[in-house]
Formats: C-alpha cells, structure tokens, sequence
C-alpha cells in the first residue's frame, strides 16, 4: 500500500509549499508588527512624556533647610495611610521630600535614620509596632534638626 502523500509530503512538494508558508507567515509578521505599532508606540511615547516630566520636577525642586525638613518630616509623621491610594501618595512626598535633601548642602548632615524612615513607609503601613518605634525615632531626630545650632536637644 502506497503512503498517503498528504500525511507524508515528498520532498517536492515541501519545495512547492515553502513559497506560500513563506508569504502566509510573512503577512502575519506583517499584521503582527503594525499591531505592535499601534498599540505600543503610543504607550512608549506616553511613558517618555511622563518621564520627561519628572526628570523637569526634579531639576525646578528646591534643596530644603534642616528647619524646614523638620517640619515637613513633622508633617508628613502625623499622616497614617488607612489605603493603598494614601500610601501611594505618601510614598510620593516621602520620594520628593529625599531628592530636595540630595539638592541640599545639608545632605551629610541628615540623620541616617530619616533615609530609613523615608524609605520604610510601606513598612510601617503593614507593620503598626514597626511604625510605633520609628515614629518614636523620628521624633528624636526632629528636635535635633530644629534644634538651635550647638543645642542638638533643646526644643
């Protein structure tokens, strides 16, 4: 009994169906990329406006003085998230809050610690103890930022 040819192509009829694979998968590359095209460069472009956006807020932040980081980590110790959207904003200001230290020419003098509570929002958020203990932390460190200078304790 002769093999079925259709469940067996010959090798001349791989060569006949080459071509037509060939043109049928380059159409489809075709439809795929201007899918891609149309979807994603839209996408791209609006990522790089928000990009260029930031890269803008940054340069215009002004560098902050140790009283007004004082009052603004003040500030900022006195909101507790109760969402996600809160935290969200809250992580936000704490992110702005950093870049106007790196700006300033206070930056060495900033406790460790406040780089910890910047960065630790989300921690505190999960973790009320955790919270607790570093707001007692924070607390220490603001009355040495807005203390006088030579008085680290007073205030």
């Amino acid at each position: 009994m002769p093999p079925n040819t259709a469940l067996h192509p010959t090798a001349a009829d791989l060569t006949l169906a080459r071509p037509r694979v060939s043109a049928i998968v380059g159409c489809y590359m075709s439809i795929i990329a201007r899918a891609l095209r149309l979807v994603l460069l839209p996408l791209w472009k609006e990522c790089d406006r928000h990009v260029e956006l930031l890269r803008r807020e940054q340069i215009n932040l002004p560098p902050i003085s140790k009283t007004e980081l004082a009052q603004e980590l003040a500030g900022l110790s006195r909101r507790v998230p109760q969402s996600k959207a809160e935290l969200s904003r809250l992580e936000a200001e704490l992110f702005v809050l950093g870049e106007r230290i790196r700006k300033s020419q206070i930056c060495g003098e900033v406790p460790h610690f406040v780089w910890h509570y910047i960065s630790d929002a989300e921690i505190r958020y999960k973790e009320p103890d955790y919270a607790s203990g570093q707001e007692e932390t924070l607390r220490e460190c603001i009355r040495e930022l807005g203390a006088p200078a030579g008085n680290p304790t007073s205030q």
